[in-house]
């Protein structure tokens, strides 16, 4: 991980709780992260706020006070943050790709013919979600979508019954697939690993380049700068013996 820097951030200054007297009793945040400047200024703050908890970042979201957002961490450090301050209700709704979308419901309350909207960018038509009946007797049933290897936004619209108090209206919920942490990883895999994660399916792994070949990276070979130097010079030097060449013999023909 490169070196992340931050130009400017809020001077927070220690807060006197006991100013407040009785009747106005706060948490005290808890400091998380420190700045390695001279006054050790608070980086990452968290305080609980009523049944919630509020987290501080001191330097701004983009790029004016810190060079952060332009490193793949500040996307990861984003998601791992709004699921940390989620609530439990909603936990089931923050998921990775790949996961399954679960929603519990009572059949009494919907209709059997939920839609799930997959993201706009997809461009997708809807699918449509019966409930799965493992136990017909059970009060609640499951809603599933398990095609979620595409990371956004999935709504699920649910159509309630005259019993659940209002009906033929619908109930429209937000689903978010993020990308798991491993898309992140930009490390080549080894075959090993592909071959683990891809079993069953026959794979034959061939080096397209040589460790002798040219390579436009900057891995194994480094000076191919050098080569185009060469070969640019092997160009002059064929220009200008072409020219001469040209030169005498149009000198000849106008003596002929």
């Amino acid at each position: 991980m490169r070196l992340i820097h931050f130009q400017k951030c809020f001077d927070i200054p220690e807060f006197d709780y006991g100013s407040l007297g009785e009747k106005k009793k706060l948490s005290r945040p808890n400091i998380l992260l420190r700045f390695a400047d001279d006054k050790k200024t608070p980086a990452l703050i968290e305080r609980t706020y009523g049944k919630g908890r509020v987290l501080l970042f001191n330097t701004s979201a983009d790029t004016e006070w810190t060079d952060w957002p332009k490193d793949y961490s500040y996307v990861l450090v984003a998601q791992q943050t709004a699921r940390y301050l989620a609530p439990t209700s909603s936990a089931q709704r923050n998921l990775l790709g790949g996961q399954s979308l679960k929603r519990g419901v009572n059949p009494a309350y919907y209709k059997n013919d939920a839609k799930l909207f997959p993201p706009e960018e997809l461009k997708v038509p809807a699918r449509t979600l019966f409930f799965r009946r493992k136990n017909p007797a059970a009060l609640y049933q499951r809603l599933s979508y398990d095609e979620t290897s595409m990371a956004g936004i999935y709504k699920l619209v649910m159509k309630k019954t005259s019993s659940g108090g209002g009906a033929g209206k619908d109930v429209v919920e937000a689903f978010a697939i993020n990308l798991a942490p491993e898309e992140g990883d930009l490390r080549r895999i080894q075959k090993a690993q592909l071959m683990s994660a891809m079993p069953g399916v026959k794979l034959q792994v061939s080096r397209l380049l040589d460790k002798n070949l040219l390579t436009l990276t900057q891995g194994e070979n480094k000076d191919l700068w050098k080569f185009f130097l060469f070969l640019f010079l092997g160009l002059l030097l064929a220009e200008g013996a072409f020219s001469q060449y040209l030169g005498r013999h149009s000198a000849a023909a106008m003596e002929e």
